[in-house]
């Protein structure tokens, strides 16, 4: 996995200049740790599939109570480790603290009077709205429809991705198992389509014996990072569960690049759409 930098640009509306913030040397290595932790993590949670997680069954059932998540999970975890260790993809970090974006809400809709077995249907642009990143933010990402996929998820992978970063994702308070987390959960949008039903421990174990577990971006990064980390709400020591391993070094950097991509909200239906990052 490469890593690239790159200042906000296409703003909306248009700012002091399409590219007003970059990152510094010490906000990048963060982000490049946060990624190296970030596949630590996976790498520990996909071993602990060898024994269908057999001390791992605490911290499941906080997360995933349902047996018939256990093979989804096993797959998804899988899926997310292959993107996270692909030599050949690029994440992208894009500075988007203090800006706003035109959001475009697309939606379908019947056309009258076409025969047809289930209709016509056109795509209408139902509306515009400017979307700031605010200071409460984390991070978001932009989803695509996954042509690959038969469910109706909006998962999209590409060849690489980009992380938008609010104001958030570098409060004082954050450390490296944050930045990990957020990596993960916004990796998660893309790969497996999952959604934004919950945040933190006890909210997303709230959900753990229902459909929306399974669905939700935060549930996976906090199952995920906890192989490694203790979370507020949770009452062992990771090492309880796995045994520490080293470091791996699979991130390294590229030269940054200066493109930027409008923002959006959930929002749903063909054609593509984009879907929210984290908080």
């Amino acid at each position: 996995m490469k890593i690239r930098f790159e200042p906000f640009g296409n703003s909306w509306p248009p700012r002091k200049s399409p590219v007003t913030q970059k990152f510094t040397e010490q906000e990048k290595a963060k982000l490049e740790e946060g990624v190296k932790v970030a596949i630590e993590c996976s790498t520990l949670a996909v071993e602990s599939m060898n024994d269908d997680f057999k001390r791992a069954q605490k911290l499941l059932k906080v997360f995933f109570a349902r047996p018939a998540d256990l093979d989804r999970l096993k797959a998804g975890l899988r899926k997310m480790h292959d993107f996270l260790t692909d030599d050949g993809r690029t994440i992208t970090f894009v500075d988007a603290r203090g800006q706003s974006e035109k959001l475009l809400r697309l939606c379908e809709r019947a056309v009258a009077g076409v025969p047809g077995r289930h209709g016509a249907v056109e795509t209408v642009l139902e509306g515009t709205r400017v979307v700031p990143m605010g200071a409460g933010d984390y991070a978001y990402v932009k989803t695509l429809a996954d042509k690959d996929s038969s469910a109706a998820t909006e998962a999209h992978t590409g060849s690489g991705m980009r992380i938008y970063i609010g104001e958030r994702g570098f409060h004082p308070s954050k450390v490296t198992k944050d930045t990990a987390e957020t990596v993960y959960h916004e990796i998660c949008h893309k790969v497996l389509g999952t959604v934004d039903h919950a945040y933190k421990v006890p909210d997303c174990a709230a959900l753990a014996n229902t459909d929306r577990a399974i669905q939700c971006a935060d549930s996976w990064a906090l199952f995920v990072t906890a192989f490694q980390f203790t979370w507020p709400d949770l009452d062992w020591d990771p090492r309880d569960l796995i045994v520490t391993r080293p470091r791996s070094n699979a991130v390294s950097a590229t030269p940054p690049a200066t493109v930027g991509r409008p923002r959006s909200n959930a929002i749903s239906g063909p054609p593509p759409v984009w879907t929210p990052g984290k908080k």
